[in-house]
């Protein structure tokens, strides 16, 4: 079963028919809480580190999963060099709110385009 792993209250909110993981942590949290999920078996459905901004700079991130069957070494490795990446140009940065209402938006764009793509 598919599902998704978010901070971003617009994507809990309007993306409701789906099974929603919805955690009130930072961007990273949501990364390492997708890697508890990947060594549970599950397998990763869109890229951890999707978006053309900065790594760190989007405080939102949502990544689409499914359940698997095994340990996907291929998500387990991919996930965790996300982390590292974010670790590496991640900062603590303090936006407007505006400028949050887009990064939501973004986030949220980010993952309907998974969506179409993983024909979900």
């Amino acid at each position: 079963m598919r599902f998704i792993v978010t901070n971003n209250p617009l994507v809990r909110d309007k993306c409701g028919s789906y099974r929603i993981e919805y955690v009130e942590m930072s961007s990273l949290d949501v990364l390492i809480q997708v890697r508890d999920y990947i060594h549970k078996n599950c397998w990763l459905l869109s890229h951890p580190l999707t978006g053309g901004i900065k790594l760190g700079a989007n405080p939102y991130k949502t990544v689409l999963m499914t359940d698997g069957d095994n340990l996907d070494i291929q998500s387990l490795n991919l996930i965790e060099e996300s982390i590292a990446v974010y670790k590496k140009f991640s900062g603590r940065v303090i936006y407007p709110q505006h400028i949050l209402d887009d990064m939501r938006e973004l986030d949220y764009f980010l993952i309907t385009a998974a969506f179409e793509s993983n024909k979900i």
